[in-house]
């Protein structure tokens, strides 16, 4: 809610410096050429003592923050599907329509992938105050997610873990995005790889860990101890994540856009075909995340739910480590057109004749490794924006707003897709227990992206204008 490939452009630690000369300017310069000339030495001594990128321990450190971070804001709401049988089962919750209870998770998903795009603008405007906005958003989460441990109804879960968790969550993984583009410039499809791992780790230790505690504690401890663990963790990195280029106080602030601001980035071509991409593969995606614990409840039992969705999750850990590393060295084209036709078979042989537990694990293990397009977001957003640092993160962030959007509309088609008068049936060979319309749906999203991925080849050699 992922670069061996040099980039264009000149990286600020790649700049030799060069010995800053004291003596005063020659007779025959210019006041307003002496001025340039301290400037220029002003910068590369500025230069000479910024820490490397894409390598040493700083670099490093803010990569574990990172994964930190991406654990706890995207493990958590990947593995709401494990509080969604919970919640369906148990009062007051149980009352609630299977899409209402599926919102919670739905909603703060979206805003965790819609929001940054307008938050970088916040921070950048606003750089000496980002301490101050990560802790702000540490305090609304793990106040929002302890407040809602004395919910009655399921519209306060959507405003205080939906909302109020999607806003804070939002605001404290933007640093991320921008910070990402600073520390790795080279190796940055390796780090982002590696980065976005921490949502298939959080979603594989969080549906266990949080079994355990709604069966032992009910829901409303689980959602106080869960606010603990948060605050201790988000403390943490909010306390030792830093940016590598200082921050600068503006001594005015500017217009929120410039007139005369250059916007065809977002026009080019190849991000108007990763838009589709984005939203055809999220559709396909989010309907899997959130329904496959009802899905394999019906077929075996609850506990077996929690393992298959803990499955399903860590095997995106490895397609978003190999898909970075991929999009790396290879053209994104085959990789995105390659991740969508194996999308599409596994929904429709192994999901679709999935009839014993043994063939949904095998269905779990290959769509989630079929299924990390974000870690090809890093390698368009790279080739349409070179060297520019604030036009790759904006590109990065504009895919998320479609993500976002995918993120609510694919379960709600989902809702309307199910069978639910025949979610304890075996009925038939080909899609079981209600879910055949929904598996036509993941699969044919799927194939879909893959047709646009195949078109990325088209405009390769585009160059913005």
């Amino acid at each position: 809610m992922a670069e061996f490939i040099q980039q264009r452009g000149v990286e600020l630690s790649t700049i030799s410096p060069s010995p800053v000369t004291t003596q005063p300017p020659s007779r025959d310069e210019s006041p307003a050429s002496s001025v340039r000339r301290l400037k220029d030495q002003r910068a590369e001594a500025e230069a000479s003592e910024l820490p490397p990128a894409d390598r040493g321990l700083q670099a490093w450190t803010f990569a574990l923050n990172a994964w930190f971070l991406e654990t706890m804001i995207w493990g958590w709401s990947f593995s709401f599907g494990e509080l969604n049988l919970y919640l369906a089962t148990h009062a007051p919750f149980n009352k609630s329509s299977l899409a209402s209870i599926g919102a919670v998770g739905t909603v703060a998903l979206a805003i965790q992938y819609m929001l940054p795009l307008a938050l970088i603008s916040v921070f950048r405007r606003y750089p000496d105050w980002a301490r101050t906005m990560l802790w702000a958003a540490t305090f609304t989460s793990c106040g929002s997610m302890l407040i809602s441990s004395w919910a009655s109804k399921i519209w306060q879960l959507i405003l205080l873990q939906g909302v109020l968790c999607g806003i804070s969550g939002a605001v404290l993984y933007t640093p991320v995005l921008i910070w990402l583009q600073e520390w790795w410039v080279v190796r940055r499809g390796m780090a982002s790889g590696l980065i976005f791992s921490g949502t298939g780790v959080g979603g594989f230790v969080f549906p266990f860990l949080l079994n355990s505690l709604l069966e032992k504690v009910g829901f409303a401890w689980t959602c106080r101890v869960w606010a603990l663990i948060t605050f201790v963790i988000f403390g943490g990195c909010v306390a030792t994540l830093r940016p590598r280029l200082p921050a600068v106080k503006p001594a005015v602030r500017g217009p929120w856009v410039t007139r005369g601001t250059n916007f065809s980035f977002a026009w080019h071509p190849t991000v108007i075909l990763m838009y589709f991409i984005t939203f055809l593969s999220s559709l396909s995606f989010f309907p899997v995340a959130v329904y496959l614990s009802t899905y394999v409840d019906s077929l075996a039992s609850s506990l077996s739910a929690t393992t298959v969705l803990a499955v399903f999750n860590a095997a995106s850990v490895v397609g978003q480590v190999y898909v970075g590393y991929l999009s790396d060295q290879y053209d994104k084209a085959w990789i995105i057109a390659g991740l969508g036709i194996g999308s599409a078979l596994t929904a429709f042989l192994a999901w679709g004749f999935g009839d014993t537990l043994a063939k949904v694990f095998g269905f779990c293990i290959l769509y989630g490794i079929f299924s990390s397009i974000c870690s090809t977001w890093n390698a368009a957003a790279r080739d349409v924006a070179g060297g520019d640092l604030r036009i790759s993160t904006t590109v990065f962030s504009l895919f998320g707003i479609f993500r976002g959007i995918a993120s609510i509309v694919g379960p709600m088609i989902a809702a309307s897709l199910y069978d639910e008068k025949h979610r304890d049936q075996d009925d038939g060979v080909w899609g079981r227990y209600g879910f055949r319309g929904i598996m036509i749906f993941v699969g044919s999203m799927a194939l879909a992206s893959a047709a646009c991925g195949f078109g990325l080849r088209a405009t390769k050699h585009i160059k913005t204008q």
